[in-house]
């Protein structure tokens, strides 16, 4: 089964093809129900992970972000990049550049279309990823990293990995940059 969080409403997509949708309110419950629903979907992702996802990236951002992605400062995250060695192109073709990410051994880095970044847009994409069960958790190299992507009217808008050690960390520094 596949589910596809909405604003007000789910997705059910059933293994025999069929779906169905159901409304209900976002809760930090329905979120707990949704990633132990989709534990099944994430390749090698844990329920903790899941939950930390759900919780922390796609419930914040439709509860903070998405109706007001103003007051966020660049600079601290760009500090964070470069103290954790994570890199951050944009104006790429990310359908060619979704090969380069796996091949990276121990890099995090992320790929957008888009001529430039900002915080909301990351969290935008990383939500994107959770939602619509584009993230995995695969070994590189002998380390851990967690793959994300996000596809808008066919076409791959946005790629990255960062190492499984540093996620949570990173999604903290998104969240703390807002002022």
């Amino acid at each position: 089964m596949s589910v596809i969080p909405c604003k007000n409403f789910i997705v059910c997509f059933l293994p025999n093809g069929s779906h169905y949708i159901q409304s209900y309110s976002l809760t930090l419950e329905f979120i707990n129900i949704i990633a132990t629903i989709m534990a099944a979907s994430f390749n090698y992702l844990s329920e903790k992970d899941l939950v930390f996802g759900y919780k922390q990236i796609v419930w914040y951002y439709e509860t903070q972000v998405r109706n007001n992605s103003t007051g966020f400062n660049k600079n601290r995250l760009k500090r964070f990049l470069d103290d954790n060695g994570i890199d951050i192109s944009t104006s790429v073709d990310v359908e060619k550049s979704s090969n380069k990410v796996i091949c990276q051994k121990r890099k995090s880095h992320f790929y957008f279309t888009q001529k430039e970044y900002d915080i909301p847009l990351i969290l935008r994409m990383l939500r994107n990823s959770f939602a619509h069960s584009n993230v995995q958790k695969v070994k590189i190299g002998g380390y851990y990293f967690i793959l994300f992507s996000n596809t808008y009217g066919g076409k791959k808008t946005f790629v990255g990995q960062i190492s499984y050690s540093k996620f949570q960390d990173f999604v903290n520094a998104l969240k703390s940059c807002r002022y």
